[in-house]
Order: C-alpha cells, then structure tokens, then sequence
C-alpha cells in the first residue's frame, strides 16, 4: 500500500513537472460559469437648475448604465448592474458644495427616461466642499420652501443621449468636487481615526431629521432636571434609562 501511495504521488509531480516544461495546462481550474457577458447599456443626462442665496446654478452631468449578465452551468443567471457617478457635485461661490445623488438610468426606450414633469433629484448642501462632512438634505418641497433655505429648485430632468453625445458631454462637464481619492467612506473609519484632530472626516452619507414640538410649562421644569451641568444648546439624554425617564 505504501508502494502505491508512493507511485501515485511521484506520478502526479511527474504530471506537473511535464506541464511546467511544455507551458501547458494539464488540468484547467473548474468554474460553474457557463457564459458572462458585458450588457449594453444607455446614457442619460441629468439636468437641474437652481439659484442658490438668489444667484443661479446648475446641476449637468452624464450617467452612464450598464451591466454584466452571467449565465450559470445549471442554465440560471444574474444580472449585475453597474452606474455611475453615485455622487456629483459642484463648488458653491460661499465654498459650499452642492451634491446630487446619481446612478439614474430610467427606461432606455424613453427620450426623458421616463420621469414626471416634477422630478426632484435628491441634493445635499455641504457645508463643506473640501472635506463633505456634513450638510443639508433637500428631499421634499418642504425643505426648499423653509425660510432659511438658500436652495431654490427650479426645474430639475433627465435626458436620454447617444454615446457620442455623452463624450462630447463628459469633455466639458465641470469637474465633481466629490474625489473617492482624498474622501473616506464612513463605514471604513476606525474609532482612533475619529479620534485624531488631523484625520480629514468621512463624508457625510448618514440622514437624521427632526421636528419642534412645543413643551408645556410643568414638562420643562422635569426637563431641566436633565439638562447638562454646561448648559449646552442642543443635548440628549445619556442612555437608555434617561431617555426613558423623559419620555
């Protein structure tokens, strides 16, 4: 038995120095892909205009879609869908920057992609156009409509073009101030990194909303029991018993 075990496993490294020294592939690698293939895909314009603090601004820029399909062994498949820019954006005059959210490709078949007359792309206003760490979300009317809003929407839409169409676009398209090579993901930030006064923030993808609510007279005297010793502006009960105390 030991003979054996000994002559086959001289004679597969006798197979392998074989395939080395003519370059060639005894045994190819399994897969259980039968076929993959890149999907055609469409170009579409997005187009919005605005005035921000009374001065006008825009929103241009080209989203390419496409895909791979990948058929399986067993004759399934999937279909991976790829678009982008998932973020663009321009420097504000104040050095703010306004960011659209991107990736739209519509129906293909449609001149406007099939959007309605009030299409309203999702914006941010970053405070900061260096470092979009954080800003303002405008996702309804309400937001424009609110007193302090800078933004104004005035018509936003989507426009299905050619691929020669869309490279002449892309030549002259104003740079995106949102940089994958100099802005962190949030969700690969360590927590000593947060900690680090030189370490340039993540940015900002996290949505929190909120809303006034008046507090009657006998509710603030308990809420004040609560208040930190600083006094601070804005605060939030410490755990989960404080929480529950105040509500």
């Amino acid at each position: 038995m030991k003979k054996l075990a000994l002559f086959i496993l001289f004679g597969f490294a006798g197979i392998s120095l074989l395939a080395s020294l003519s370059g060639k592939r005894i045994f190819a690698p399994w897969s259980f892909i039968k076929d993959s293939r890149q999907a055609k895909g469409n170009f579409v314009r997005l187009v919005a205009e605005y005035t921000y603090k009374g001065e006008p601004v825009a929103l241009d820029f080209v989203n390419t879609c496409g895909g791979r399909l990948t058929v399986y062994k067993d004759n399934s498949h999937s279909e991976d869908i790829f678009a982008g820019p998932q973020l663009y954006g321009v420097k504000l005059p104040d050095g703010k920057a306004l960011v659209a959210k991107g990736s739209y490709c519509g129906d293909p078949k449609r001149q406007d992609s099939g959007m309605p007359p009030d299409f309203m792309p999702l914006v941010v206003v970053y405070d900061d156009a260096e470092t979009l760490a954080s800003g303002y979300a405008y996702v309804s009317n309400d937001a424009y409509e609110r007193p302090k809003s800078d933004l104004k929407l005035i018509k936003a839409r989507l426009i299905k073009v050619s691929p020669d169409e869309a490279a002449a676009l892309l030549k002259v398209q104003k740079p995106n101030v949102v940089r994958s090579l100099n802005i962190q993901s949030p969700w690969t930030v360590t927590d000593s990194e947060k900690l680090n006064p030189h370490h340039k923030p993540a940015i900002g993808v996290y949505c929190n909303g909120f809303f006034k609510l008046p507090v009657p007279t006998d509710v603030v005297d308990e809420l004040r029991k609560h208040w930190p010793q600083d006094h601070p502006r804005f605060w939030m009960p410490w755990d989960e018993k404080e929480y529950a105390d105040l509500v």
